[in-house]
């Protein structure tokens, strides 16, 4: 009886020490750096799936590299700046490729999340000039699902942005919605250009020679569509809508 009294003894002591060494453990792997997040890397994860990078770049500046998104890349891109536990992101632009018409693989639509694994035949750049804020206290990133890379930093990654922008003398018609103050000083001749301009990004075929003479000498039209609406997003259905409407009067 003493032996096994003994014996319970050292297990409970075993048991003792593994606890605090785990929990030693977890408490150094969410150890946030006192110069955290310059220059660091934050992966946050979920099950069979990356959802994106935390990248803040010693210049303040800030990028999110979603992922699980099929074959589309998307990058969310601002600034940051950390007030005592507290890290404001600002958001100006968001820049990638996204797809167009209907999955190759529409199987996947049945998924819990099927953007993570729906792929497409086409994908276009696209542009967003819709400014966000977000708020993150950087006890957020003490979370299970979060990593702060020891290895990796942030001035390693490298996105090179001009490989999204569209092109266009009228971008801001497909990156912003546009209110009637913002175009109503344009002529009804601009206003049909910066309507149109949206198909030629795409490559529509125009069948008004006018148009067709305008936009050929655009080094960036490429004619190879005769209908584009469903390449076109909400933001651009939004602002032809309103630029038809001002053509009218």
């Amino acid at each position: 009886m003493k032996h096994i009294f003994n014996l319970l003894i050292l297990m409970v002591a075993g048991w003792s020490v593994g606890y605090a060494q785990e929990s030693n453990s977890n408490s150094e792997a969410n150890y946030i750096p006192a110069d955290f997040p310059k220059n660091y890397v934050v992966v946050e994860e979920w099950i069979n799936c990356t959802k994106g990078k935390y990248v803040f770049k010693s210049t303040n500046d800030y990028i999110f590299i979603h992922d699980c998104i099929g074959d589309s890349e998307i990058y969310d891109l601002g600034r940051w700046e950390r007030k005592g536990d507290t890290i404001l992101i600002f958001i100006t632009h968001t820049i990638g490729t996204r797809p167009i018409g209907e999955p190759t693989n529409p199987e996947y639509k049945s998924a819990a999340v099927p953007e993570d694994y729906l792929t497409y035949k086409t994908y276009v750049h696209f542009e967003s000039w819709d400014e966000k804020k977000k708020i993150i206290n950087v006890n957020d990133f003490l979370h299970s699902m979060c990593t702060i890379s020891e290895e990796e930093k942030a001035s390693h990654i490298k996105i090179n942005t001009d490989n999204y922008l569209i092109p266009g003398d009228y971008k801001y018609v497909s990156c912003k919605i546009l209110t009637e103050n913002d175009i109503k000083n344009h002529s009804k001749s601009e206003l049909r250009l910066m309507r149109n301009e949206v198909f030629a990004r795409y490559g529509y075929r125009f069948k008004s020679d006018d148009l067709r003479i305008y936009f050929s000498k655009k080094d960036w039209y490429f004619p190879k569509l005769d209908k584009a609406d469903e390449f076109l997003t909400d933001i651009e259905i939004k602002n032809i809508d309103l630029i038809k409407r001002l053509e009218k009067q």
